[in-house]
């Protein structure tokens, strides 16, 4: 996949160049290695208790990343989301 993907950048990247007018932007959001963390979790990666949630001490989990994806595909025209694991 990254032979793949490293070999589509190259082809695009030395593709001839067009007129600004054809020229649009692609934003990339992507996630990786998310394994069985869909819930929040505290700094040392344990699950996040409710004391730590209400002081605002957890992070990641899935529901930040669709809330966030969601935000940022709004904000962008051509926003393309994908994860691997």
């Amino acid at each position: 996949m990254k032979c793949l993907f490293i070999f589509a950048l190259f082809a695009i990247s030395s593709a001839a160049p067009s007129s600004s007018d054809d020229v649009f932007n692609i934003t990339v959001l992507h996630t990786n290695d998310i394994h069985s963390h869909f819930l929040q979790s505290d700094s040392r990666g344990a699950n996040c208790s409710e004391k730590k949630a209400k002081a605002k001490q957890c992070y990641g989990g899935v529901p930040r990343i669709v809330t966030k994806v969601r935000d940022l595909k709004e904000k962008e025209e051509n926003a393309i989301f994908f994860t691997t694991s």
